[in-house]
This record gives structure tokens, sequence and C-alpha cells, in this order.
């Protein structure tokens, strides 16, 4: 996935297809390639979301990460956390993904956030939890795949200890 983000392009998986090897080799392919250019001084032309620079770099990733390639996302969550009244929202734990298979056909699926989370509403008691699990999911659990095959492919090249040297900034 690219978005744009102050007139910058961003990149970051997408949970929108199911991936199959071929796609996941791709992802291995842009992070040897990003070890490459980390361990030769290059610059790649494109830039990774904060979000994924701190995962390579083995940093704790936040909500407010999120900001910075998905504003809207960031503060619809922000706003939740600032305002009661969740309960009127309709909200449960649960999100629904629209997956594209092979073939090109779409498929939509609910996936629980926690166990049985579409029976689970969101309230003003649990809304940070809801909050938690929804981030996690659209940073991590939804994309993990791709981010696994990702992180191979840089520390294939660039072992993890010597990205401990790095910060997010400095990757970029």
């Amino acid at each position: 996935m690219s978005c744009r983000v102050n007139d910058t392009a961003i990149s970051y998986p997408h949970s929108c297809h199911i991936l199959g090897d071929n796609r996941l080799a791709h992802f291995f392919a842009t992070g040897h390639f990003l070890g490459r250019a980390l361990l030769e001084g290059n610059v790649t032309g494109f830039h990774l979301a904060l979000p994924q620079l701190k995962i390579i770099l083995g940093q704790p990733v936040s909500l407010s990460d999120r900001e910075f390639f998905d504003p809207e996302t960031y503060r619809n969550l922000v706003w939740l956390l600032e305002h009661d009244g969740v309960d009127a929202l309709g909200l449960d734990f649960s999100v629904w993904e629209e997956l594209t298979t092979a073939d090109g056909s779409t498929q939509t699926v609910v996936v629980d956030l926690i166990p049985n989370g579409r029976d689970v509403e969101g309230t003003d008691p649990n809304k940070a939890e809801f909050v938690d699990r929804k981030f996690r999911y659209m940073v991590f659990e939804s994309v993990s795949s791709q981010l696994n095959a990702l992180l191979k492919g840089v520390y294939e090249v660039v072992p993890p200890e010597m990205l401990m040297l790095f910060d997010a900034e400095e990757l970029d």
C-alpha cells in the first residue's frame, strides 16, 4: 500500500490481498533491497511509514506513530479515547476486511479482535482496549506475513544488532 502524507509517498503493507508465496517474495526482495541500500549508504527514493521503520529497528510502536501515514484513522481512534458515549456508536471488537484473491475476486470477512469480538460491544469502560486492539490489528496482525517477509529480507543483509544504532528518522 502507498499513500501520500504531506506530499511524500509513504509505503506500508496493506491487508487487502490474500497473499501467495509469490507476493511475499516481493516483500522479501524489498527488504533485501533496503538492507543493501543501508549497508552501502544509498538512498532508496521511497519512504516507509514510521511504524514500519520502528518495526525494522526493533523499537516500540505507539498509536501516535499511526498519525504519520494514516492521519484520519489516528484522529478517529484518539477521538474515541477522549470522548464519552462510545456505546452509541455501535462498535464491536471486530473489523471487516475486503480481501482480493489471486484470481481477482473479492470477499469480505469479519475478523475478531478478541475471542468472539463481534459479540462484544465497544463501551466507555472498554474503549481503551478497543483502540489498542484495533491499532495492533491494523499495524501488526493484518499485515504480519508481509512484515515478516520484509524483515527477513532486511535481516538477511543487515543483522538486527547493527540496526540498533539507528533511529527511525536516520533510517528514513
